[in-house]
């Protein structure tokens, strides 16, 4: 076995054939996701020092895998971390066929550990080569809870399995609106269906709730021009085959929302952005958009699963959610 590294155009072909040969490829491993996050890469290379890497190993001259990293600088020296540390991926992990077998990939991080010494993985999934090489012998940094919700037959099923509360709240939030003579409309949108001025009607709801909720750092202008037509997420919900957005408005206005990318097997849809419009707070907006996105998701695209990803507020156990895990490791060798 052999480790290169290798820029990331000159992978491609093997990358696409690791896509298309193992099915249990996550989303934010998929070769259009990682080139939308790399070209887009540049406020993160400044901010953190962070560098991306890309290695490929390699046995009888075939590439069996490869490890997206990135090098970061910092004041206590240099480390590497998974590719898409500081960019918040929900998965990261390696990239490999079916072919590979766990005694290769065992290979492939000696030769890793070799060379790169000091390592972080970050939101490592629990069922992979990559989780299972590290959990035994390296130091877990973090536990981190996403939750994803399932259909597991139809919506009047997912709906009746909601506590009564839950169901009970729905209920009032539609009996609001309507009350107040106003009117909802829900709009789920493939890849290239949002127009430009929907994105951006969009993206005044997102950038208001993370200043409530966060604050913006640096220069507030910058940032707010960053979120809103460089980060990966804004063009990627909008542009790649596999970009979703979901739109809850009321009224007219955006109430809700969310963004995110199918499998494309149709297996799942990963939410990595998420935002209610306080002014409709009343009317329960978070709720009435994972409700509406529940009755069409599975009977009309095909989808089982809303993963809402990394966080386990209280609302999404509401909804029917359940929790699994991702790990954080660091290695020193």
């Amino acid at each position: 076995m052999k480790m290169k590294r290798v820029s990331f155009k000159k992978i491609e072909s093997d990358w696409l054939r690791f896509e298309s040969e193992n099915s249990s490829t996550k989303i934010f491993q998929y070769y259009d996701i990682v080139q939308n996050v790399l070209h887009h890469y540049l406020f993160f290379t400044i901010e953190r020092k962070e560098f991306p890497r890309f290695y490929a190993f390699y046995e009888n001259e075939k590439c069996v895998a490869i490890a997206p990293m990135c090098k970061r600088y910092a004041r206590n020296g240099a480390y590497y971390t998974s590719f898409g540390a500081i960019a918040d991926l929900a998965f990261q992990n390696f990239v490999y066929g079916n072919e590979l077998s766990i005694e290769q990939f065992d290979e492939c991080m000696k030769l890793l550990y070799k060379r790169l010494k000091r390592i972080r993985f970050y939101r490592v999934p629990e069922e992979t080569y990559l989780n299972d090489a590290l959990k035994d012998n390296n130091i877990e940094i973090k536990n981190n809870i996403n939750v994803a919700i399932e259909c597991e037959n139809d919506y009047d099923h997912y709906f009746t399995n909601l506590s009564k509360s839950v169901r009970q709240n729905i209920r009032t939030a539609y009996n609001r609106i309507k009350k107040d003579g106003l009117e909802y409309d829900f709009n789920l949108y493939s890849s290239g269906n949002v127009t430009l001025k929907e994105s951006n009607e969009i993206m005044d709801v997102y950038i208001k709730r993370r200043k409530n909720n966060y604050g913006l750092r640096y220069n507030v202008k910058i940032q707010e021009w960053f979120l809103r037509h460089y980060h990966y997420n804004t063009i990627g919900f909008r542009k790649l085959e596999e970009g979703m957005y979901a739109v809850l408005k009321i009224n007219g206005q955006v109430a809700a929302f969310w963004g995110g990318y199918v499998d494309r097997n149709r297996r799942y849809v990963i939410v990595p952005r998420l935002a209610i419009n306080d002014e409709y707070y009343k009317y329960s907006p978070g709720y009435l958009l994972i409700n509406e996105t529940m009755k069409i998701l599975k009977k009309e695209y095909g989808v089982p699963v809303l993963d809402l990803s990394k966080g386990d507020e209280k609302y999404k156990y509401d909804l029917g959610g359940k929790a699994y895990s991702t790990y954080d490791y660091l290695v020193e060798s």
